[in-house]
C-alpha cells in the first residue's frame, strides 16, 4: 500500500498556510511547489502573491501526517 503524505507550507511572517497532500513524496511535491512558484505558475493566486513579496527564509515546509 501506498502512503500519503500530508504537508504544510507556510509563511512565516504572515502564518499563511498552504496544506495539501500526495503519494508522490514529500521532497517531490515540494519541488514541484516551489518550481511553479519561482516561474509564477502555481494555481493559488494568494499563495503566488505572498511568495514573489518574500524570499524562501520566510516560508516553512512541514510533514503533518503519513497516512
Amino acid at each position: 500500500m501506498k502512503s500519503a503524505v500530508v504537508y504544510a507550507i507556510t509563511h512565516d511572517p504572515s502564518g499563511a498556510r498552504y496544506v495539501g497532500s500526495t503519494t508522490l513524496g514529500f521532497f517531490f511535491r515540494m519541488g514541484k511547489h516551489v518550481a511553479n512558484l519561482k516561474t509564477r505558475r502555481h494555481t493559488s493566486k494568494k499563495f503566488q502573491a505572498l511568495w514573489s513579496k518574500s524570499t524562501i527564509a520566510d516560508w516553512s515546509f512541514k510533514v503533518l501526517e503519513i497516512i
